[in-house]
């Protein structure tokens, strides 16, 4: 029997959004160190483009796109809790 069997939805939820948070953190640092607009940067059309002359910056685009997918993730799931 697992762990997530004895926390509640609200429980769950809150974790989701802790760890929602951390991940936005990282994303606003991310952001600025790529060079993105911030004032135009939005997580759900956020699309990495590939420099391929400028690997480090590539790296952390890719980075960033894992890091807003998974954040629709959470937000799905948090959706999906509240609705339960």
């Amino acid at each position: 029997m697992g762990t997530e069997q004895f926390l509640t939805h609200e429980d769950k939820i809150e974790s989701l959004t802790a760890l929602r948070e951390k991940i936005i953190e990282d994303i606003a640092r991310l952001v600025v160190e790529i060079g993105i607009d911030e004032d135009s940067f939005t997580i759900a059309e956020y699309e990495p483009t590939i420099d391929k002359s400028n690997l480090p910056k590539s790296v952390m685009a890719q980075t960033l796109n894992r890091h807003c997918l998974s954040v629709k993730s959470i937000d799905i799931k948090i959706e999906e809790l509240k609705n339960v």
